[in-house]
């Protein structure tokens, strides 16, 4: 934590004991968690070393997707447009969960997930 806190485009530094807080599994529990989790500074964002020549770098313009952010961060409001068959025309439902797009993507192809926190958006079903 000490080798990160002071660096620039890092706005907080996630320790596992807050884990719980941020929804996040225990790195002990689920050995695909990282060992901490990094918020980035509003105006930067986080990318791979291999895509740029930093691993923390200034956001990028013009609405292109960028990595570091906490869901809590009103900024990371996304689209959500559902269009096909099942689909009910011209609906408009407001703000959406993201764990409920893959049981709802799952249930139009007449399948079910079990064991996830999401549900299925009945309000966009077509009427059969």
């Amino acid at each position: 934590i000490a080798l990160f806190e002071k660096h620039e485009g890092i706005d907080k530094i996630i320790a596992p004991k807050d884990f719980a807080s941020y929804g996040y599994p225990s790195p002990e529990k689920n050995l695909q968690m990282a060992d901490l989790v990094f918020s980035a500074a509003d105006g930067y964002s986080f990318s791979s070393l291999e895509m740029v020549n930093e691993a923390i770098i200034p956001a990028r313009e013009g609405g292109a997707g960028s990595h570091g952010y906490l869901s809590d961060n009103p900024k990371m409001n996304a689209m959500f447009i559902a269009v096909g068959r099942g689909i009910a025309k011209g609906k408009k439902i407001g703000v959406i969960e993201n764990i409920d797009v893959a049981p709802t993507i799952a249930h139009l192809f007449g399948e079910k997930l079990p064991n996830v926190d999401g549900k299925v958006l009945q309000q966009i079903l077509a009427t059969p």
